[in-house]
C-alpha cells in the first residue's frame, strides 16, 4: 500500500496528461493495457487518503486547460472499461481472466464512488463541470453494467450508481442521464432477469430507491414510469432470444420460463412496504403497484404477441410452435387456438398496458398495444370488440395530435449493437473462437427491435419528415397521424361489417370520432395559421399549410364514412329492417341466415366458478386468469357463436317442434350458454375428471356449493339480459330472474349487476362492479 501511495500523484497526473494519446491506441494494445493496469494498481493498493487528496487536487479549475482533469479521469476510468473487456479473450489463461476481468472492474467502480464522494461538493461553485462530472460517472457505470460479468462485480456497479443517487438526488440524477434513462431502464429491467438471485435483489432495490427519490422530491413517477414501460418490450424479447440463440428455447412453456426471474423481480418492487423501508411513501405504494401490474401486462403483451405467430414464430433463426402439437384446439373463423389460452387474461393484459401510456406523450407506444388487442379479438372471432378497439386507437391519435410536440421516442441501445463499444457482443452465441463475428447479437437485436416498434406501425409513420438520428425512432407529424387515424377508421368499419347488425353502433361511434377530429380541425388551423403568419421561413409555411391540408382530409374521409353508413341504415330500414336492439331477441324470430339487417342483436351472459379450484386457478407464473374464483363476469356472445347454436339439431328439432314462447326461449337461451362454455369445460377436462365438472345455468343454492365444493366444480352460465342507459346501443347493467329454493317459491328475485364500462367495448367480459337484488 505504501508502495502504490508514492506513485499515485505521478501515476494519475501522467495519466491525465496523456489521455487524449491513450485514447487513439487500440483497446487490446499491450502498451495501452499495461498503462491502464498501473493505474488500476495504484487505485486498488493505495491508500484511501492519498486517493481522495489526489482527486480533490484535481477538482481545481484552471482557466487555460479546456477538459477538466477530472473529466480526463473519468476518461481513463471509460478507456479501462474498452481495455479489459479483452480479457476475456482466449489469449488469456482461462483459469486467470475471470479473475482479472472481475478486479478490474471492481476497482473502476470503487473509484467511481470514491470520485463521486470526494469531488461533488467541491465543484458545486462550478455546476456545468459538477454536472458533466456525475453525466460521465453515470455512463461510465452504465457501461460497467452493460457487460456479462460476475455477480459480485455487477453487485459493486450496482451499488455505485445507487450511491451517486443518493448522494445528488433525483433532479441531478434525472438531468445528468437525460436521454440515457432509457438505457437505464433496460439495464435495470435485464439485471432483473439474471440468474443471480444478489443481482436481482440489487436490481429490485435501484428501482425502489430510483422511484422513491423521484417521488419524494418531485411528487409523482409518470415521466419515469413510461420511458420504462417504453423499453421493456424490448428487454422482454431480447432476453428471450439470448435464451434461444443458447439453445435454451424449444416450445412456448420453456419459452415463458425464461421470464420467470423478471417477472418475480418486478412482484419483488410492488410489495415495497413503507412500513419497512423508508424509501417508499405511504403515497407512493399505489403508484408503484400500478406500476408494476402495467410491467407484467407489457409482458403478458409481448407473449401474446409471439402467440399470435402461431407455427410461424422464428426466434434467432429457431422455430417455436407457440399453438403446440398436441393441445387441443378451440375453434374460431379466424383460426383454431389451444384450449390452453382459453382461461388467460390476454384482452386485460393488453388493455392494461395500453391504458398506462397517455396519448399527449406516448401515443404511438399506446397505439401499439391497441392494434395487438384488435389483432387478438379478430383471431377470436370478436369482431365487434375489435372494432372497439380500433375506434379508441382513432381517439388516441386524434388526441395526439394537438400535443405532438411533445411526444416521446425511444432509441436503440448502443451498448447492445456496436462491437467497437462493447467487444463482447461478439461473443453472444458462439460456441468457438472463430465464430465471434457478432452475427449471432445482430440476430438478436434485430428480434428485439421489432418489439421496440413493430414495423407495421413504422410503416405508418414513414412519411414524416422528422426521422431522427440512426439510432432514434422517427417522430410523427401531424400528416403522418392522420394517415393513421385515416388507415384505423376503415379497419374499425370493417370490423364492424363481419358481425350482423351493427350499422347502428358503427354510425354512433363515427359520429363521436368525427366530432373530436372537428373540434381538433378548427382548433388547430387556427393556431397554425397565427404560427404561420409570424413565421418567415418557407418551408415552415408550407409545414402549417400541409398539417392543415390534412387534417381536414381525415375529417372529410370520416365524414364520407357516417354519410355512407347513413345512407346504407336507411336503405335496409326501407326494405322492412326493425331499428334498434333486440334484448329479446328470439321473439322476433332471429333467423342465422340473415345477412344484412338493422337489428342489433346482442346477447350477454353471467359466467361464474365455484366449488373446487384447478391447478390453473392455485397459481400462475405467466399470463393470469381472467376469471377470478367466486366472482361473477358479464361476457359479450360474439354472432358466430350464435350461428353456432342456431345452426345446431337441437335448435332445428326445438324449432319445428316446439311452442313459440317463454318455454322456447329459456330453451334457446340455454343451449347459447352451453355453446359458449364449450371450450371452456374441455379446458377444465383436461384439469380434473368430467365428472368433477357440472355446468349449470343457474349458479346453486349455498348448500349444495357448501356440500360438495371440496369434490365438486360448478361452471355457471346464466343468461342476462342488458339495461338500455343513456347512451343508445350501449349497457352497463344488466338483470336476470333468480331461481328460488323449494322453501321460497312463491317469491321471485330479480338480480342487477352493474360493470366498469359500457358494452360494447373494446373488452369482451368484464367483472361485476356492483349485485343487487331485487324482490318483484
Amino acid at each position: 500500500g505504501r508502495i502504490a501511495g508514492t506513485f499515485v500523484q505521478p501515476v494519475l497526473e501522467n495519466a491525465v496528461q496523456g489521455v487524449q494519446w491513450l485514447s487513439k491506441i487500440d483497446p487490446g494494445h499491450k502498451i495501452r493495457n499495461i498503462w491502464l493496469l498501473c493505474i488500476l494498481y495504484v487505485l486498488q493498493e493505495a491508500p484511501e487518503i492519498a486517493l481522495r487528496k489526489q482527486m480533490h487536487d484535481m477538482c481545481i479549475l484552471k482557466s487555460d486547460i479546456k477538459e477538466s482533469r477530472i473529466s480526463r479521469f473519468i476518461r481513463i476510468l471509460t478507456l479501462c472499461t474498452l481495455s479489459f473487456q479483452s480479457f476475456t479473450d482466449a489469449q488469456y489463461l482461462p483459469s486467470m481472466s475471470p479473475w482479472l476481468v472481475q478486479e478490474t472492474f471492481n476497482t473502476v467502480s470503487a473509484a467511481s464512488i470514491l470520485l463521486v464522494d470526494e469531488c461533488y461538493e467541491v465543484m458545486s461553485q462550478s455546476p456545468y463541470e459538477q454536472r458533466k462530472m456525475i453525466e460521465k460517472t453515470l455512463d461510465l457505470l452504465l457501461h460497467i453494467i452493460s457487460a456479462p460479468l460476475s455477480s459480485v462485480t455487477l453487485l459493486r456497479a450496482l451499488g455505485a450508481a445507487s450511491h451517486v443517487l443518493e448522494k445528488v438526488g433525483a433532479v441531478v440524477f434525472f438531468e445528468a442521464v437525460d436521454d440515457n434513462l432509457q438505457h437505464w431502464g433496460r439495464m435495470i429491467f435485464s439485471l432483473m432477469n439474471n440468474t443471480s438471485l444478489s443481482v436481482r435483489s440489487m436490481a429490485v432495490d435501484m428501482t425502489v430507491s430510483l422511484f422513491g427519490i423521484a417521488f419524494n422530491e418531485g411528487g409523482n413517477i409518470d415521466d419515469v414510469a413510461q420511458v420504462f414501460l417504453s423499453v421493456l418490450p424490448e428487454v422482454v424479447a431480447r432476453e428471450i432470444a439470448l435464451y434461444s440463440a443458447n439453445g435454451l428455447i424449444t416450445t412456448a412453456e420453456s419459452l415463458e420460463c425464461s421470464l420467470w426471474p423478471l417477472r418475480r423481480a418486478i412482484a419483488d418492487v410492488e410489495e415495497a412496504d413503507p412500513f419497512d423501508d423508508d424509501r417508499v411513501d405511504s403515497q407512493l405504494s399505489p403508484f408503484l403497484r400500478q406500476f408494476c401490474r402495467a410491467c407484467q401486462a407489457v409482458i403478458d403483451g409481448v407473449l401474446i404477441e409471439l402467440r399470435l405467430q402461431g407455427n410461424n414464430c422464428r426466434i434467432v433463426n429457431r422455430e417455436v410452435n407457440m399453438l403446440g402439437d398436441k393441445s387441443r384446439r378451440m375453434e374460431t373463423s379466424a383460426k383454431a387456438l389451444p384450449l390452453s389460452w382459453t382461461f388467460d387474461a390476454d384482452e386485460e393484459s393488453l388493455f392494461e398496458a395500453a391504458s398506462f401510456f397517455v396519448p399527449e406523450t406516448c401515443p404511438l407506444q399506446r397505439i401499439r398495444w391497441l392494434m395487438t388487442l384488435k389483432r387478438l379479438h379478430e383471431a377470436k372471432g370478436q369482431f365487434v370488440e375489435a372494432g372497439e378497439t380500433l375506434i379508441l386507437c382513432s381517439k388516441t391519435v386524434a388526441e395526439a395530435i394537438p400535443h405532438i410536440q411533445n411526444v416521446w421516442r425511444p432509441s436503440q441501445f448502443e451498448l447492445w449493437t456496436d462491437l467497437n463499444v462493447a467487444t463482447w457482443l461478439s461473443t453472444i452465441g458462439c460456441k468457438s473462437p472463430q465464430d465471434q463475428s457478432g452475427r449471432i447479437n445482430r440476430q438478436v437485436m434485430a428480434f428485439a427491435h421489432e418489439f421496440l416498434e413493430p414495423a407495421t406501425l413504422r410503416s405508418l409513420i414513414i412519411s414524416s419528415s422528422d426521422h431522427g438520428n440512426k439510432t432514434t425512432l422517427p417522430r410523427p407529424n401531424v400528416p403522418a397521424l392522420c394517415k393513421i387515424l385515416t388507415t384505423v377508421a376503415k379497419d374499425a368499419v370493417d370490423m364492424y361489417d363481419r358481425e350482423n347488425g351493427m350499422d347502428p353502433l358503427t354510425f354512433g361511434r363515427l359520429e363521436e370520432l368525427l366530432k373530436v377530429i372537428m373540434g381538433y380541425v378548427e382548433e388547430h388551423a387556427m393556431t397554425t395559421i397565427g404560427i404561420v403568419g409570424r413565421r418567415s421561413a418557407k418551408v415552415s409555411r408550407a409545414q402549417g399549410v400541409e398539417e392543415i391540408a390534412s387534417l381536414r382530409q381525415v375529417s372529410a374521409t370520416i365524414n364520407e364514412l357516417v354519410t355512407k353508413m347513413a345512407e346504407r341504415m336507411l336503405l335496409l330500414e326501407e326494405q322492412g329492417g326493425t331499428k334498434g336492439v333486440l334484448n329479446n331477441w328470439t321473439s322476433h324470430g332471429f333467423n342465422a341466415a340473415d345477412t344484412k339487417t338493422n337489428k342489433m342483436f346482442v346477447f350477454y351472459v353471467r359466467v361464474q366458478l365455484v366449488g373446487k379450484k384447478t391447478n390453473r386457478f392455485l397459481e400462475s407464473t405467466t399470463i393470469p386468469t381472467f376469471l377470478d374464483w367466486n366472482t361473477p363476469y358479464i361476457c359479450r356472445v360474439p354472432s358466430e357463436l350464435l350461428q353456432k347454436a342456431m345452426n345446431g339439431e337441437r335448435f332445428k328439432y326445438a324449432n319445428k317442434n316446439m311452442k313459440k314462447g317463454q318455454a322456447f326461449e329459456r330453451f334457446i337461451e340455454d343451449e347459447i350458454c352451453a355453446v359458449f362454455a364449450e371450450p371452456y369445460i374441455s379446458f377444465l377436462q383436461d384439469e380434473i375428471s368430467e365428472s368433477c365438472i357440472e355446468f349449470c345455468t343457474e349458479l346453486p343454492d349455498e348448500l349444495t356449493i357448501e356440500r360438495k365444493k371440496s369434490d365438486m366444480l360448478f361452471f355457471v352460465v346464466t343468461p342476462v339480459r342488458n339495461i338500455r342507459s343513456s347512451r343508445e346501443y350501449q349497457s352497463k347493467k344488466f338483470q336476470f330472474k333468480k331461481i328460488q329454493s323449494v322453501e321460497n317459491r312463491g317469491v321471485s328475485h330479480l338480480v342487477e349487476i352493474t360493470v366498469a364500462k359500457h358494452f360494447p367495448c373494446p373488452l369482451s367480459r368484464q367483472p361485476a362492479l356492483l349485485t343487487t337484488e331485487v324482490k318483484s
